[in-house]
């Protein structure tokens, strides 16, 4: 069986850290309490994403990795499912549904212990259409063949880049993130050029997304 490793690119932000605290915690409940890594940007330079993903996922060899943002957790019948149902053919998106959260809703969050049971129909009338990112399940042989494009800096355009030149499969069910302040989109009009000179130079390739 091979070993899962929770991989989670982390920038300090005092706005998102109570929430990377209780998310921690709901990973290492679930899949053990060194399941989880934590991939620091520690450098001056903007916060680049693809470049801190990338590094964290290149450790850990033989691994099903879980790539997770700091305000992202699944219920537990996706996780499960998308722990176990991992190869490397494809790259599983184990959500359908972007789930925000209100201030009110992420106290509610951070005052459960994050070892309870998270089912799939908590804040039900929130629901929007699906999120690129959040979560990925993925091994590394399959993410390290065709890794994220370093050249994005902050949010904005990496997620979408890569997952068009990936072969994914989604399943139905919440991504729920918990609330904090907007990050900084400095860098969003660079990436978005970045993303379409990418696409004039090497043409766009839709991924494989197979919902189920």
């Amino acid at each position: 069986m091979q070993p899962v490793k929770v991989i989670i690119p982390w920038m300090p932000n005092e706005s998102r850290q109570a929430g990377f605290d209780w998310v921690c915690g709901y990973y290492r409940h679930r899949l053990g309490h060194d399941s989880v890594h934590v991939e620091l940007h520690s450098s001056k330079k903007p916060f680049n994403r693809s470049q801190v993903i990338n590094r964290a996922v290149a450790r850990f060899p033989g691994h099903k990795i879980v790539i997770s943002d700091a305000d992202c957790f699944l219920c537990d019948h996706a996780l499960r499912r998308a722990v176990d149902e991992v190869d490397d053919e494809l790259m599983l998106i184990p959500h359908n549904r972007f789930c925000p959260t209100s201030v009110i809703q992420k106290q509610w969050i951070l005052d459960r212990d994050p070892a309870a049971k998270v089912t799939a129909r908590w804040f039900m009338q929130t629901r929007r259409r699906p999120a690129q990112a959040g979560i990925w399940v993925v091994t590394h042989d399959f993410f390290m063949d065709a890794p994220m494009d370093e050249r994005f800096h902050g949010w904005g355009c990496e997620d979408t880049e890569f997952l068009r030149r990936t072969a994914t499969k989604r399943f139905n069910g919440p991504l729920y993130h918990i609330h904090h302040k907007r990050p900084s989109k400095e860098h969003f009009l660079r990436n978005k050029r970045l993303h379409r000179r990418i696409i004039k130079e090497v043409g766009f390739h839709e991924s494989r997304d197979l919902e189920t």
